[in-house]
């Protein structure tokens, strides 16, 4: 712990034995921070995965596997606590094996990265592998491309906040500071980070929420962001985006404009959310792979770090 008595504000950067300094960007003491917590880390630099194969729910009356990132400080840095975000779809995040088409964003190495680069917080990650998508990630039962489906999302996100966070919490060393939770996900895993973020504002303070489905059930969230008047945690940010000119560019647009005009009313801050096209992207794992450093770095940005 430091704390700053001369002139803000200080860079620095932690070194052993005048040998071996610490991985990643300098720390930043400024103006607004004159204490300061810092968990540094110098021989670690890549994370690691933890894999839970069958984690049961009572909730949802089945199992299912959770793939857990653990940042690069986690095993060096054991009085360090890390704020948690859980990302649906995980069989499509940190493999080839179980992906979609052998498909994934790589996320190990891209947070890997951007933690030694010192652009975000570390973070620990939770992949949540999904055992029935439609039901599990839709609020409503609509049609879809699949049918009549969904109904089940109000579930799995009690399943998320009352049996794998618990669970989170025990086995790693998950914060339970206020703000610290977030969700992402794309396309129908957007949707439902969407609607953890809306619904349940006290516990989720971050969502990403890449591609989503809005057009779904009559833009039903078009209908729920529009009423949504509930109080937020100062640390909330909302990242939504979408592929152009063929990944819901215009719907998801006008999603955007709705968003900005609730902003504008202060609903929110215009610093805690933003809207992202990424241009010739298509609605596919490649895209939001090469979206994701810039969605990480919005949401878990790292103040303690000059970038």
């Amino acid at each position: 712990r430091l704390q700053a008595k001369d002139q803000l504000p200080v860079e620095f950067k932690p070194l052993i034995n005048d040998e071996i300094w610490s991985v990643g960007a300098n720390y930043l003491l400024n103006t607004s921070t004159t204490l300061l917590d810092i968990y540094p880390y110098f021989h670690h630099a890549h994370g690691t995965l933890d894999k839970t194969y069958e984690f049961h729910s009572q909730i949802l009356g089945n199992s299912r596997k959770i793939i857990t990132y653990l940042p690069p400080s986690y095993h060096q840095n054991t009085h360090k606590s890390y704020p948690v975000l859980f990302m649906n779809d995980g069989h499509n995040l940190f493999e080839a094996e179980g992906s979609y088409a052998g498909r994934h964003w790589d996320i190990a190495t891209t947070m890997d990265r951007l933690c030694n680069q010192g652009k975000v917080a570390e973070t620990i990650i939770v992949g949540v592998v999904p055992v029935d998508r439609t039901h599990e990630y839709l609020p409503t039962k609509a049609r879809t491309p699949f049918g009549i489906a969904g109904g089940g999302a109000e579930k799995y996100v009690q399943f998320l906040l009352k049996e794998l966070k618990p669970y989170i919490s025990g086995r790693y060393r998950a914060s339970v500071a206020p703000g610290s939770l977030g969700i992402a996900g794309s396309s129908y895993g957007g949707l439902i980070s969407l609607y953890a973020w809306l619904t349940h504002p006290d516990e989720f303070a971050l969502c990403g929420a890449f591609s989503p489905s809005v057009y779904f059930d009559n833009r039903i969230f078009f209908r729920m962001l529009e009423n949504d008047e509930k109080q937020r945690l100062v640390q909330s940010k909302l990242y939504v985006d979408s592929g152009s000119p063929n990944d819901g560019l215009g719907i998801i647009g006008e999603f955007n404009n709705l968003a900005v005009n609730k902003v504008s009313n202060g609903w929110m801050s215009f610093p805690q959310y933003t809207y992202v096209v990424g241009e010739g992207h298509t609605h596919s794992e490649e895209c939001w792979a090469l979206r994701a450093p810039d969605a990480l770095t919005f949401l878990l940005k790292d103040h303690a770090r000059h970038h």
